[in-house]
C-alpha cells in the first residue's frame, strides 16, 4: 500500500526511495527482522504485516468494498511456517 511504503521505507533508508521490487523486498525484510526482535510471536507477526496495528484478528469487507479475513491470511501463515 503506498502509505506503507511510505513509512516504512522512511524507517529503514530514512527517506523515500523510489519503489523497486528488489527495495520493497529489503524494507519487508528488514521491518519484520525488527518484529522478530521485539519478540513478537509468528502470528503476531504475520497479523501486524496483514491488518497492521490491529490486536486481533477480523473479516469483514472494508470502506472500499474489499472482503478481508485477516485470521485466515495468519493461519495460512503459520501453516506455511509448519511445513518448513
Amino acid at each position: 500500500m503506498p502509505d506503507t511504503w511510505l513509512d516504512w521505507s522512511k524507517q529503514i533508508y530514512g527517506y523515500v526511495p523510489r519503489q523497486t521490487k528488489e527495495k520493497e523486498r529489503y524494507v519487508v525484510t528488514k521491518i519484520i527482522e525488527s518484529w522478530v526482535d521485539q519478540g513478537l510471536s509468528n502470528d503476531r507477526i504475520f497479523l501486524k504485516y496483514n491488518a497492521g496495528g490491529a490486536k486481533q484478528c477480523s473479516s469483514g469487507r472494508n470502506k472500499h468494498g474489499v472482503d478481508f479475513d485477516s485470521c485466515a491470511y495468519v493461519q495460512k501463515g503459520l501453516a506455511q511456517l509448519a511445513m518448513r
